[in-house]
């Protein structure tokens, strides 16, 4: 019963978030039957159940980003997801305090978590 409770409120989530980021349903669909089949098991990694409830995006996405600081480069803002995964604006300096449209340019894996690289949409 508290797995199929957990399964809700984790697809209630996954929704909201989706809705909010524009993701396929073919990626929403994957994360709930990730989510349902960790919750068959009776050890479910809690870490894998956060990492699938976090926005995907692929290089060459676009979405809308509040660029809120600069970054630690020259010229580069910086501003974040819904889910506090860091996003870099390559020549994003001119837009603080601006929401502007971006494209995924790479995503960097690290032992902190994701960095997601962009540039502003031309």
């Amino acid at each position: 019963m508290v797995g199929l409770v957990c399964f809700i409120i984790l697809g209630l989530i996954i929704c909201i978030q989706c809705s909010k980021n524009n993701c396929f349903s073919y990626r929403l669909q994957k994360k709930f039957f990730f989510i349902a089949k960790n919750l068959e098991n009776t050890s479910a990694n809690l870490n894998d159940l956060a990492n699938a409830v976090k926005p995907v995006l692929l290089p060459g996405e676009e979405f809308e980003l509040d660029v809120l600081k600069e970054g630690k480069e020259n010229n580069q803002g910086v501003g974040y997801l819904s889910d506090g995964t860091m996003v870099v604006v390559a020549n994003g300096l001119s837009y603080i305090g601006k929401r502007i449209p971006v494209r995924v340019t790479s995503i960097l894996q690290t032992s902190a978590g994701r960095i997601i690289f962009t540039e502003p949409k031309k």
